[in-house]
This record gives C-alpha cells, sequence and structure tokens, in this order.
C-alpha cells in the first residue's frame, strides 16, 4: 500500500497532508508539544517548506513527506500526524575508486510525530510510522524524545553511538525578565552556569586565526559543490585510520541540492547562511549557520540562539577545522546571539570546537533501522543539524 494514499482505520482516516492542513496542523503541534503557539519549528511557512517543497527543489523523491490521522467524521479533527526528512546514504572522506564497492540505501529521519493522547486511537502513532518506513529502506533517529525513541526500538531501531552536543556561551546574563520567584531562583543558577561558561570560553579558546583562507557569503551553491565533496579525502587522520580496508565515515546525502534547499528556510523559522572557505588553492571548506529567536511562555522577550548547522573541509586538518568554525561563530557574533550550539562527531570537529570555546554538555542518541541489512559497517555515523529540522527546532 503507497503511504500517500488515504487509507481508512476504523473511525480515522489516514491521509496525506496538504497546504489546506497547515493551520491545523501548527496548532496541533504546539498544543501537543507544549510549546508557544508562534514555535518556528510549527509555523505554517515552515511545515509547507519542510514537507510540501517539490521534489525537483529539495531533491528528496516523495511530496508530500507528511502524514495526518484525522477523525472520520464532520470534526475531522486530527488525532496524529508524522513527517519525515528524506535522504540517502552517502560516503565521506575517501577517494572515488575506494567507494565504489559500495551501494548505499535509501534513508529517513522521521520528525514533528506525535498522537493526541486523549485519542482513543492508541497505536495510531504506530500505524504512521509503518507507512511511513515504506517510503526508504532504512531508517535513523537523532535525538528525539523519550517516548519517541521508546517506540522506535520496540519497531527494529537500534543505538549504534551518540553525537556530542555542544554550546559556547556568548552572552552568558542575556535572559528575559520574570517575575516567578521559582523561576528567578533558576534564573540565578542559571546566570551561574552561563557564567562560568563564557569564562571557561573566554579563557580556553586556544585557536588564533592565521587569516590564510579567504570567507566568502554563498547565496546558492552550483554543481561545483557537489563535485568539491567528491574530492574530499579524510585518510590519514591522527584521530582514526581511514584507509581503504577500513570502514567508512557514512552520512546522509551531502549536495548542492540538499544545502540549497537549507537555505531556502523560511524567516520565520531561522536565518540560514553559508559561507565557503578559499584560498590559492580553490575551496576548502563549507560552513552553515543559522539564528533562530526563542521566545517563551512566561516573557515577551526573545533571546538569539545561534548554531552551527554544517562544516565540511577537504582534510583532517585541525587549523583548517579551527578555521572554519572560528568563521562559524564570528557570523553568529555579528547577529548577536547568546549562545551558540553545534552537533559534534568527527573527531576533528570535536576537536576544533573544543578549541573555539564550546563546551560538551550532552549526547544525542543515534538510532538505526536496517531491517534488510543494506548497510555496510562504518567507522561512524556523522549526522548535523542537517538532518531533519534541527535548523529550526
Amino acid at each position: 500500500m503507497n503511504p500517500s494514499q488515504p487509507d481508512g482505520v476504523g473511525d480515522v482516516v489516514i491521509e496525506p497532508t496538504t497546504f489546506a492542513d497547515l493551520n491545523d496542523l501548527s496548532v496541533f503541534l504546539t498544543r501537543g508539544f507544549g510549546v508557544e503557539p508562534d514555535a518556528p519549528f510549527a509555523h505554517p511557512e515552515v511545515l509547507a517548506w519542510k514537507f510540501l517543497e517539490p521534489a525537483e527543489q529539495t531533491g528528496f523523491s516523495t511530496t508530500p513527506r507528511s502524514l495526518l490521522a484525522r477523525r472520520a467524521d464532520e470534526s475531522r479533527r486530527i488525532v496524529a500526524h508524522l513527517g519525515v526528512s528524506l535522504s540517502r546514504w552517502q560516503i565521506l572522506g575517501l577517494p572515488r575508486d575506494a567507494r565504489d564497492e559500495y551501494t548505499l540505501p535509501t534513508t529517513l529521519h522521521m520528525l514533528d510525530w506525535l498522537r493526541d493522547p486523549a485519542s482513543p486511537w492508541r497505536s495510531i502513532g504506530v500505524s504512521l510510522m509503518r507507512r511511513i518506513h515504506r517510503l526508504a529502506a532504512t531508517q535513523y533517529g537523532l535525538g528525539g524524545t523519550e517516548a519517541a525513541r521508546r517506540v522506535s526500538v520496540r519497531t527494529g531501531y537500534r543505538l549504534v553511538g551518540t553525537a556530542p552536543l555542544w554550546v559556547r556561551v556568548v552572552k552568558p546574563w542575556v535572559s528575559p525578565p520574570t517575575s516567578s520567584h521559582r523561576e528567578r531562583a533558576r534564573q540565578g543558577l542559571r546566570w551561574a552556569r552561563d557564567g562560568l561558561r563564557w569564562a571557561r570560553a573566554a579563557l580556553g579558546s586556544r585557536f588564533q586565526s592565521h587569516g590564510g583562507l579567504c570567507v566568502e557569503p554563498v547565496n546558492r551553491f552550483g554543481d561545483e559543490l557537489d563535485a568539491w565533496i567528491e574530492t574530499l579525502d579524510w585518510q590519514g587522520s591522527p584521530w582514526c585510520d581511514l584507509g581503504p580496508d577500513r570502514p567508512p565515515i557514512l552520512t546522509t546525502m551531502r549536495s548542492a541540492n540538499r544545502f540549497n534547499y537549507v537555505l531556502a528556510c523560511p524567516h520565520v523559522g531561522a536565518r540560514v547562511r553559508a559561507l565557503r572557505l578559499c584560498d590559492e588553492t580553490g575551496l576548502r571548506a563549507v560552513v552553515m549557520t543559522a539564528t533562530r529567536i526563542r521566545r517563551t511562555t512566561s516573557s515577551a522577550w526573545p533571546t538569539i540562539h545561534g548554531r552551527i548547522v554544517e562544516v565540511l573541509a577537504d582534510r583532517p586538518d585541525l587549523v583548517l577545522w579551527c578555521e572554519a568554525v572560528a568563521a562559524a561563530v564570528e557570523v553568529l557574533k555579528h547577529d548577536e546571539v547568546s549562545r551558540i550550539d553545534a552537533i559534534g562527531g568527527l573527531p576533528w570537529l570535536d576537536a576544533a570546537l573544543g578549541r573555539l570555546g564550546f563546551h560538551r554538555v550532552s549526547e544525542l542518541d543515534l538510532h538505526l533501522r536496517d531491517p534488510a541489512g543494506l548497510l555496510p559497517s562504518f567507522n561512524r555515523l556523522h549526522l548535523s543539524p542537517l538532518e531533519a529540522d534541527y535548523v529550526v527546532c
């Protein structure tokens, strides 16, 4: 059964999301996740970007990429939703002749997965997941809620590792005012924590840019980016052996098409920027950042958070990766962010973040479902905020 076709399940109808559904879906998601009504990830424009952009623009093979379960009565009330980010696995860092032996399958990441807890159809979320799974040969998860991770493990996902979450505090005492005594106490603790992290960042940053690279903004990538990604060579790394006989680094598709799709994220969700770092030999690194306005239900005062969405460099050279991270930090500082976060995982990226004053705060679980055993053994998975909708969350 094609999961994009309507299907009756008792008194519920499962059908693909349309533009006419976006306002109702936005309300359903913000109420269900207990966030502010204008949360960027659930804004109708952002939902359209995530789920309804044409396939030729996103590089995804299926449109729409979202299923709704509605009551099959006059109310047509939404009782569950599940969307996906579709991609294909890709090997990074090995020359073409070492990659040719691999045939890599399609994959997907589930997002905005929610069931109305008051709904009597308790298994409707799993029904949506089973239909969505048919869109790709494998599935993976990066982070997610505890409830979603529990269900995923029961349906064949396995924990294959973690991805470190890094934070650098830029303005330690930027925080919305509050009248609640309890919240003021918590705010004081946050200020103390962030002040300590800011001091560590200021004292612990052990990298001084040599200014040997030209940093240029990019509004749209062309085919030359795809050719450059094909040339990435991370062999001979002092952190991990990536020789031809060693397991590769797997990631989801990195391409001009994919990067341009992220750059087109509506500004109601995040302001996304891209940079390229070049020297006399040509392109050396690519960086993507996002600036997001964060609001809380207790205050009308927003804070601005920055995120390093992606960093790719052509060699496992720590100085080069430090230059790329430093360029991202400078762009985000210009946007007056109070903090910057990044997802690491590549050893040279983690080392660069540490040298630039980032603090490792937690780990995101990486889950993988490969029912047919299509994936080769791998050295590690490299996943970043480029996945799913981590640009706007």
